[in-house]
């Protein structure tokens, strides 16, 4: 295979990787519906956003204002926990690598057999 000096062949895995990062970071924020009402993980009792960790806590006490206590909105995504941060980030980039590699894998079998046949 000839090599092109302005082709993107080398940097797949680098396309790949910032595709996996915005996809993961997608998914996590699609994931802030879901709530927990006492995650001891990584909001310490409070109330949490994420799933399968909550990653933005709901910190009432002097950095909500008082009408936002009890329940996630704008005010609380400073409080963003970085276990919680860390753990849905490897969840769901390690669910992408997953997805990718099985897809990978069948598209590899059936070109395979395309060119047996």
């Amino acid at each position: 295979m000839k090599d092109y000096p302005f082709s993107l062949q080398g940097y797949r895995g680098c396309i790949f990787g910032v595709a996996n990062t915005v996809l993961t970071l997608c998914l996590m924020v699609s994931t802030l519906n879901y709530s927990n009402p006492r995650d001891s993980f990584s909001c310490y009792g409070q109330l949490g956003a994420g799933f399968p960790v909550s990653f933005v806590c709901d910190y009432s006490a002097g950095g909500s204002p008082l009408s936002s206590a009890g329940k996630i909105d704008s005010a609380d995504f400073p409080f963003l926990s970085l276990p919680g941060s860390l753990v849905d980030f490897a969840f769901y980039s390690g669910l992408l690598w997953g997805i990718w590699l099985v897809v990978r894998g069948i598209s590899q079998v059936i070109r395979r057999r395309m060119q047996t046949q």
